[in-house]
């Protein structure tokens, strides 16, 4: 038999969204509350998310600026961070220029005071967020990528990731290229330096739900993944059913 105190644990994830119209503009607002007893994670862990966005758009760019605060407290040790972004999408000839600025606050090794952490580095996952494929997870190519999120497990990140999408042919063939880097608020092995990365991808309709996608990605890395490290490269592909 089971530890009879443990029957009855729960834990709680209260989320809440509502966008509010302002003439050309909108308006957003989120709420997440995270609360995990300790008797189901062998650590109590109270985590709190405060939202702010407001975007706009016209007939040729949209943007969007977001605020996150987060707060809470893991394992008697409690911790209050920012997120601060900015998405801008602009109609540049026959394609379309996506860029994203994003600054989070962090703290040093074994210190939380100043860290943002995401859900994402909660559950060990670095989520679908960036226009990167080998710095953070990325659908055609997300096998073997370092899984970054947005608060770099509470050490901070400043990253600008610019990406343009344009049509080869009209009815099935288009490709996109990117840029990207990344910086991190707090130093490891003596730097904030994490990279840069680019790379380019081809997405071939094939039928009406079927897609082929083949690139390639290479990252330069800075000296926070060590005394100057190797570069990496990457080729990969995907074929995929989208409806």
């Amino acid at each position: 038999g089971g530890d009879s105190d443990q029957v009855g644990k729960n834990g709680q994830l209260i989320l809440a969204e509502q966008s509010y119209p302002i003439g050309d503009l909108t308006l957003g607002a989120s709420v997440y509350h995270l609360n995990v007893p300790e008797e189901l994670l062998f650590l109590g862990l109270k985590e709190t998310w405060l939202g702010a966005t407001l975007g706009g758009k016209s007939d040729a760019i949209a943007w969007k600026g977001s605020f996150i605060l987060n707060t809470g407290e893991a394992d008697d040790e409690s911790h209050t961070g920012l997120a601060i972004a900015v998405n801008l999408d602009a109609a540049i000839g026959s394609g379309k220029l996506s860029v994203l600025g994003l600054m989070s606050t962090g703290d040093e090794l074994d210190k939380t005071e100043k860290a943002f952490i995401t859900p994402h580095a909660l559950l060990g996952t670095g989520g679908y967020w960036a226009k990167a494929h080998i710095f953070t997870p990325n659908g055609p190519s997300d096998v073997n990528d370092f899984g970054l999120e947005a608060g770099n497990r509470g050490r901070g990140l400043t990253t600008l990731q610019l990406d343009y999408g344009f049509p080869i042919s009209a009815s099935c063939l288009n490709a996109n290229i990117y840029a990207a880097w990344f910086n991190s608020s707090t130093e490891l092995n003596a730097s904030k330096n994490m990279g840069l990365e680019f790379g380019a991808m081809l997405n071939w309709q094939i039928a009406k739900f079927l897609h082929w996608e083949l690139g390639g990605a290479y990252a330069s890395l800075g000296d926070y993944y060590g005394d100057d490290p190797d570069g990496i490269y990457e080729l990969f592909s995907r074929f995929q059913f989208e409806w």
